[in-house]
């Protein structure tokens, strides 16, 4: 899953971590970008920017992925160009079901659609505007 910011902000994990917390003081993330709540560990996050070669392969393998075919695909990938940093977060599931860790894991989502502009790219889904999804994929 990918957070896909389109504002100005510089996105950085420190923030989003201030964010979960004020939400749930539980939250915590190591120095390896693991994000656990209490014990239980839910991702792994890594931001990417313009600068770095990772962005560029990401954005070039998510236009492909929106294609040009409808105009939902087109729209994304019009909207792919104004992406500022890419939030990568790997699901950890641990003992747990996909649906309790996404579930564990939706503050992060919630503070980013509050706090932030941008695309939600979930794997084998397709592309979200808030909980809203604006182009199938999967």
């Amino acid at each position: 899953m990918r957070f896909l910011a389109e504002d100005d902000q510089p996105l950085n994990l420190e923030e989003i971590m201030s964010g979960l917390r004020s939400a749930d003081a539980g939250f915590r993330l190591d120095e390896d970008g693991i994000l656990a709540k209490g014990e239980e560990l839910l991702a792994e996050l890594d931001v990417s920017r313009p600068d770095e070669e990772l962005f560029a392969a990401e954005i070039d393998e998510l236009r492909e992925l929106a294609g040009q075919d409808s105009a939902a695909g087109q729209a994304v990938a019009a909207r792919l160009e104004l992406v500022t940093a890419i939030l990568a977060v790997r699901v950890l599931s641990q003992k747990r079901t996909a649906e309790q860790t996404l579930s564990l894991l939706d503050p992060l989502w919630h503070w980013l659609q509050e706090h932030r502009r941008g695309l939600v790219q979930a794997d084998g889904e397709g592309f979200y505007e808030r909980q809203r999804l604006i182009l199938a994929t999967g």
